[in-house]
């Protein structure tokens, strides 16, 4: 059987949507390290652009044996949402859904000038006020930006996360949203001040700094990512248990715990199809 023979080296070929060196990449090589201690091989093949849509219309356009996707509710979620051309998947149809793996959350920062330490604060000046100016790398935060203040947020988008983060420590741009790890250098030389973490509790990580569902009760905004199959693969969830084992490996938890990378509970393989299908229905304009 395939599950039996994964222990002897069998190749789980995992498309990578995005590039060498960053987050997702990451995640991915500490699986694969993990996966490694376990007696599995899994082989990185990275097909990048597009946010993450490229890798992602791959998988979800090709049936090849033992290729599986490490997507994420950027490509999987939002960029349909944004009517990005280059989408040629529908996450629910032509993808199946197998593991959640992590999760990562944003905190919402701000410039010290501003004055403004605390949610509460920010979303009554935002209530006088006709538009924001948000940094940010990802065009998707204005999603999450719309749950938080309820409105239209003008949304200075970078390519890359350091630019991102230095538009907001010098000042030109007075608000931003980015992963805990990446905002943490600047928060910890006090050149940008946490507002609000987007957990549903408060972090270790800044046990001084409010989540948003203090102010705004059950809000949770993160950046998950999980594996998925190709929607005509035979039997995709037999790789649910072999992921499950590499995810609760106190390795891979000790790991993703030292760069605030959270690891999900679930009890079964269907969790992440309901993440998935909950969300697009959250954000679906």
């Amino acid at each position: 059987m395939l599950v039996s023979s994964l222990c002897f080296g069998e190749k789980i070929n995992l498309v990578i949507p995005f590039a060498p060196g960053g987050n997702i990449d990451n995640l991915a090589r500490l699986m694969i390290e993990t996966a490694n201690k376990q007696g599995h091989q899994i082989i990185p093949i990275y097909k990048v652009g597009g946010d993450g849509v490229v890798g992602t219309n791959y998988v979800a356009n090709r049936n090849e044996e033992n290729t599986l996707l490490f997507g994420s509710n950027g490509p999987l979620v939002y960029a349909p949402l944004l009517k990005n051309s280059e989408v040629a998947y529908d996450s629910t149809k032509h993808l199946v859904p197998i593991i959640l793996t992590t999760k990562v959350y944003n905190v919402i920062i701000t410039h010290p000038s501003t004055q403004i330490n605390n949610l509460n604060t920010l979303l009554s000046i935002n209530r006088k006020s006709d538009k924001f100016m948000f940094a940010s790398a990802s065009p998707i935060t204005i999603f999450h930006l719309q749950k938080i203040f309820g409105k239209d947020t003008l949304i200075i988008t970078h390519k890359v996360a350091s630019i991102a983060m230095m538009s907001i420590a010098t000042g030109d741009v007075p608000f931003g949203m980015a992963t805990i790890s990446t905002a943490l250098p600047l928060i910890q030389s006090k050149k940008i001040i946490p507002i609000a973490v987007t957990s549903p509790d408060r972090l270790s990580t800044f046990q001084n700094v409010p989540s948003v569902s203090e102010s705004i009760k059950g809000l949770e905004i993160s950046t998950w990512h999980g594996i998925f199959a190709n929607h005509q693969f035979e039997n995709p969830n037999r790789y649910y248990t072999i992921f499950k084992k590499i995810i609760s490996d106190d390795f891979f938890i000790n790991k993703t715990k030292n760069i605030n990378v959270f690891i999900p509970n679930q009890n079964d393989d269907r969790y992440l199809k309901k993440i998935l299908e909950e969300e697009i229905k959250a954000y679906k304009i």
